[in-house]
């Protein structure tokens, strides 16, 4: 297994490492070759309207044409290091969306994204995944 790779409930995951720099952005270090499906800067900000995200805080890329590149609300899960997301995607015409799991160092110098290959519907399943992923860390 790749050093980027990780292996939770034989479902593999891909982690992207992220380096918070000077003006508050996390800056992509590490990802696997080719690897494109995140932006290579991501941004936490609070949330400003939590009745729509639902989450205590947002992670984005930066806008380009208007448009944010990224965007999904940060979940906590446990801590305020451990959050969850989600990324849309379109598989076979259809819109579906995948895990994503970040994690934050004790310093928050550092952003750990773990993109899974795990659909996203917010359920027990889901929780009980999430619990085996973060006990494994």
């Amino acid at each position: 297994m790749k050093s980027y790779q990780t292996n939770v409930s034989n479902k593999t995951t891909i982690c992207l490492t992220y380096s918070l720099n000077q003006n508050n952005w996390y800056e992509l270090i590490s990802s696997p070759p080719a690897f494109n499906k995140l932006p290579r800067e991501l941004k936490i900000e609070e949330t400003v309207k939590t009745q729509i995200v639902n989450a205590p805080y947002v992670i984005h890329g930066r806008q380009i044409k208007g448009v944010k590149e990224f965007f999904t609300g940060l979940r906590t899960y446990k801590n305020e290091k451990y959050f969850f997301g989600n990324k849309p995607e379109y598989i076979k015409g259809k819109k579906t969306c995948r895990l994503l799991v970040f994690v934050l160092s004790e310093d928050i110098k550092t952003l750990k994204v773990y993109y899974t290959f795990k659909l996203y519907q917010y359920t027990k399943e889901i929780e009980g995944w999430l619990k085996i992923f973060f006990d494994s860390l």
